[in-house]
């Protein structure tokens, strides 16, 4: 009799510790399921982002045209990301000016007011593109962060069914956790190539973004020529201070930046331009204006 209600209670032990692995389960099924949820809303509000910040660069190609800088608008309407709806009016010759006995006098050069209109449509360029930049680096650290996330979820997988115990026997509880294990494993990789899409997928995204931040560098070079060819000089190596006033010689709006920071998912990207063969400038955190 005590024979056979030994192997009785060990069934029982063994049916309590499938209840008590599949109930673990089930929280950590649901617990990916409301992380997922989060992640939509996220991609959601960038969704929003992207499209006032569309709105941002028609109305600055607006104010471009009006002003006459019809280059700097060519440039914009060049970039794959923009998507302008409006051409420019065709510029008519201006008229020459005439002084008040009536003869037509013929500038020297551009007046002070159309550099400084240069000047401040080149900055507002300038800040267009550093947000844009900040927008993109963003995307990338957060987009690292939630692979992580789902890496070590894989990896917690894993490490469950390395040390699941081998038994030269069928067990029918093992069998039935190892199942289990490898089915949440597989339902996490589906959840992460819904999120991200595959490997292919993930590499070209990672390409298109890093080239992209190389323009970025490159046009912000750019506008900070523009804007010193356009300054106006002023005698003994001054420039014009803030109110008009002779201050201090600048180096230019686009300065050195401090090193790049030392966290993780920035040395992953550094890591990631030099295999692609891109070295672009220094830079500083994601979210600081480099170029003031």
């Amino acid at each position: 009799m005590a024979s056979s209600v030994a192997p009785y209670e060990q069934l029982v032990r063994q049916v309590e510790a499938l209840k008590a692995e599949n109930s673990h389960l089930r929280q950590e099924l649901r617990d990916n399921s409301s992380h997922l949820s989060k992640l939509e809303t996220e991609t959601s509000g960038m969704k929003e982002v992207l499209k006032h910040l569309q709105g941002k660069l028609e109305q600055e190609a607006r104010v471009l045209v009006s002003s006459g800088q019809t280059e700097v608008l060519e440039q914009l309407k060049g970039e794959r990301l923009y998507n302008l709806k409006f051409q420019p009016p065709a510029l008519g010759p201006e008229p020459a000016s005439r002084t008040p006995e009536g003869s037509p006098v013929h500038g020297s050069g551009p007046s002070k007011d159309s550099f400084g209109e240069l000047s401040r449509a080149t900055i507002r360029l300038l800040e267009e593109l550093d947000r844009e930049r900040c927008f993109l680096l963003n995307e990338i650290e957060k987009e690292e962060k939630e692979k992580l996330w789902y890496y070590s979820q894989l990896q917690g997988l894993s490490k469950r069914l390395d040390e699941l115990p081998h038994v030269e026997t069928f067990s029918m509880q093992m069998d039935l956790i190892r199942q289990q294990l490898e089915f949440e494993a597989q339902h996490i990789r589906s959840l992460m190539e819904e999120r991200f899409g595959t490997s292919d997928e993930m590499v070209q995204r990672a390409q298109i973004r890093a080239s992209r931040l190389e323009q970025i560098d490159k046009e912000l070079l750019e506008a900070q020529d523009r804007v010193q060819q356009t300054e106006p000089q002023v005698p003994n190596g001054a420039e014009p201070g803030p109110r008009g006033g002779v201050g201090p010689r600048r180096t230019g709006l686009l300065e050195s930046c401090s090193p790049p920071p030392t966290s993780s998912w920035a040395s992953r990207l550094s890591a990631f331009w030099g295999a692609l063969g891109l070295f672009p400038r220094p830079w500083s955190s994601p979210c600081r204006p480099c170029w003031r």
